[in-house]
């Protein structure tokens, strides 16, 4: 049984988020572009090839497009500032910390009309990341070419954008696949949408990590397929089923990653000189259900390493898990990407309207080989596995502005119980995203 704790006095992170949260970005502009006008007065023609909306601030961002209409540049983003409680870490002490977590602009577009472009980085922490590069040939749907650093098409938690996530933070599911890949990549749709593919060769990335730009001799072969079996079905209900089945193979040569609670707090890590070196090889069944204000999503991996120490090898198979739930309280379609309120957030006399709220169910786990210890990891400092349950509350005020509101406990089994020293972690977690 989950005990929580209130206080008089709310934290200072949360008066600042409640007290930001009323201010919302809410406006529209239309504006003409600035013509050159040349000495003579233009033709009729090229009159004619004016084009009153060549640039167009509003809901999507600021959209610069030529007068043929070829070429197309959207400049947008979001940021995300956090505050996190916990009534206790693992270590049984409680502690809140604000952050921003992520603050991205975004330029993205078309060339040429065959060719797509974006380029997102994250100044997050004083850092500047560039969490996204790439450019797709997108002439044919059903093969798109994509070159650069992007999603990796493993984890279908991980495809979701980081703007449309349901929960604060990703699940112990997404712990055990890698976030972007740095490669060439063919995607497309078939039979009207019907199935998803994507398939390509990436630079090797260890489990949860983001990759960067330095090209390795290490490749890893991705790919995922999806369907939608009954897309053709007359019953409505039963169209948005989504299944799929994703996998890489390839091979580690490198230091192995450790792997952190939602909370952001690392469960487990190996011992210093274990490194990761030989196959690697990733499975993962997923699927997934919008309908109506019904959301669902629910995926396994299973993520098979090759770890050295002292020139011993040892194959390992770590696995996790997920199940989330959505359901939207005000009437409109759950979605998996892009959801905006029917009816934003307005205080007029005659048109008072709440946005949108949405409450959501979560569990994930994740449980490591136990062959794992006690050589390449210590059973007195690192969890043999973990399990995390959360609820949380969405609130759309606009298409730009969303709170979000989680509870999360995760609790932890050692590989020798009696040696294990960490205490459950029991954290509330508060989010402002503002979106342009």
């Amino acid at each position: 049984m989950v005990l929580c704790r209130f206080r008089r006095k709310l934290p200072s992170t949360a008066l600042l988020i409640l007290c930001i949260a009323p201010y919302s970005i809410n406006c529209q502009i239309r504006s003409e572009a600035a013509a050159w006008q040349p000495v003579s007065a233009p033709s009729a023609a090229a009159a004619a090839a004016l084009k009153d909306d060549d640039i167009e601030a509003g809901s999507h961002g600021l959209i610069f497009t030529s007068r043929d209409g070829a070429n197309e540049l959207r400049i947008h983003g979001y940021l995300q500032a956090d505050g996190r409680i916990f009534a206790a870490n693992m270590q049984g002490n409680p502690w809140e910390v604000f952050l921003f977590r992520r603050l991205r602009p975004l330029a993205e577009g078309t060339l040429a009309h065959h060719f797509a472009f974006r380029f997102m980085p994250d100044f997050a922490g004083g850092n500047f990341v560039a969490q996204e590069a790439f450019i797709q040939w997108k002439t044919f749907p059903a093969a798109q070419l994509e070159l650069g650093k992007f999603k990796a098409p493993i984890g279908l938690e991980v495809l979701r954008s980081d703007r449309d996530l349901t929960f604060v933070e990703r699940s112990m599911a997404s712990d055990l696949v890698p976030l972007r890949h740095l490669g060439a990549q063919l995607n497309g749709v078939l039979k009207f949408d019907a199935i998803d593919y994507s398939i390509g060769i990436v630079n090797s990335a260890e489990d949860g990590a983001n990759a960067n730009f330095t090209w390795s001799s290490s490749k890893e072969a991705v790919a995922r397929l999806a369907f939608k079996p009954f897309s053709a079905s007359s019953r409505s209900w039963l169209q948005p089923l989504n299944a799929g089945f994703a996998a890489s193979d390839g091979y580690d040569n490198g230091p192995p990653p450790s792997y952190a609670t939602v909370g952001q707090q690392s469960f487990f890590r190996y011992n210093s000189g274990v490194v990761a070196y030989g196959p690697h090889r990733r499975l993962s069944p997923q699927a997934s259900y919008f309908h109506g204000p019904v959301g669902v999503l629910a995926e396994y991996v299973a993520s098979n390493a090759t770890l050295s120490f002292d020139g011993v090898s040892r194959y390992l198979c770590h696995h996790s898990w997920e199940i989330a739930s959505s359901f939207v309280l005000t009437g409109e379609r759950n979605r998996n990407a892009d959801f905006h309120p029917r009816r934003p957030i307005s205080f007029a006399r005659g048109r008072r309207s709440p946005g949108a709220v949405e409450i959501a169910l979560r569990h994930s786990g994740l449980s490591l080989d136990r062959n794992a210890f006690p050589v390449y990891a210590s059973p007195s400092a690192s969890a043999q596995s973990a399990g995390e349950s959360a609820a949380g509350v969405n609130w759309y005020l606009d298409r730009r502005t969303k709170l979000v509101a989680d509870y999360e406990y995760t609790g932890f089994h050692g590989y020798t119980s009696a040696l294990l020293q960490m205490r459950p972690e029991r954290v509330t977690m508060m989010e402002l995203q503002l979106a342009f």
